[in-house]
């Protein structure tokens, strides 16, 4: 269901990421996807894509060596609040 305070806390985090994303030369997708990768507590990560690009970009997010301190950032990034 549609919450408007949820989207716009999920914009919020989005916006907290963008920095990191940035310092990799990446999406905010492509971090997330690494961070996903990275995580001991998540299973395998199938992500979807439509075009060619977005499967090339999700192919690439695996080459992405998250900074332990860039990993733990978004760890709280996306504790700090449902998501």
């Amino acid at each position: 269901m549609y919450q408007p305070d949820q989207l716009k806390r999920n914009v919020e985090k989005v916006e907290k990421l963008k920095p990191i994303a940035s310092r990799y030369g990446v999406s905010t997708a492509q971090l997330v996807l690494a961070w996903y990768m990275k995580n001991p507590l998540i299973g395998p990560v199938i992500p979807g894509a439509r075009t060619t690009e977005q499967l090339l970009a999700n192919v690439a997010s695996v080459s992405i060596a998250l900074r332990d301190e860039d990993y733990q950032a978004i760890d709280h990034i996306f504790a700090s609040a449902n998501l």
